[in-house]
């Protein structure tokens, strides 16, 4: 009766647990050009921020021969947000910045996870995350939506931009 009972799994997989992390840390910032432009204060209430990166590439073959060449063409890069739509100035300080083309040069999505848990007695472990920047980002197409049972307005917002880095942490 002392020793503990042996379990199997129900789909016979063997799993070891690894390393847990916590992503309590995540920072998404928004055209930190210049101490005005910061949107990286909470206001914002973004609840979902979708980045899709891609380039054209062709295909060449050459009549009578078995060469295909590839051939790159321009990247571009699309932007799914939504949002729940706040009482806070910030947010229309927002749409107009990025809903303005002339100011594409300096807007900017900064995302950064930096993950964090506590794994050993008496202390947490930091782990620098990667920073995903999106470049030259502006607002093409806004949407709107509300439902009666919580009058909570959700704003979409549909964005292009010009390219997309990925910073490893140091």
């Amino acid at each position: 009766m002392g020793a503990n009972p042996t379990y199997t799994d129900i789909y016979s997989r063997q799993v070891t647990t690894g390393e847990p992390w916590a992503v309590d840390n995540a920072k998404l910032t928004f055209g930190a050009t210049s101490q005005n432009d910061d949107f990286s204060e909470p206001g914002l209430l973004i609840q979902n921020l979708q980045l899709t990166y891609a380039q054209n590439i062709n295909r060449l073959w050459e009549v009578g021969h078995n060469t295909v060449y590839f051939v790159g063409g321009r990247s571009q890069g699309t932007a799914g947000m939504s949002r729940v739509i706040g009482p806070k100035p910030i947010q229309r300080d927002f749409m107009a910045r990025f809903g303005d083309v002339c100011d594409v040069a300096g807007n900017i999505i900064d995302f950064r996870v930096d993950q964090a848990c506590d794994t050993r007695e008496g202390g947490s472990v930091q782990f620098p995350g990667d920073t995903i920047k999106a470049s030259a980002c502006v607002i093409q197409q806004v949407s709107y939506q509300v439902q009666a049972a919580d009058m909570i307005v959700n704003e979409q917002l549909a964005l292009m931009f010009q390219s997309l880095s990925i910073n490893e942490a140091a």
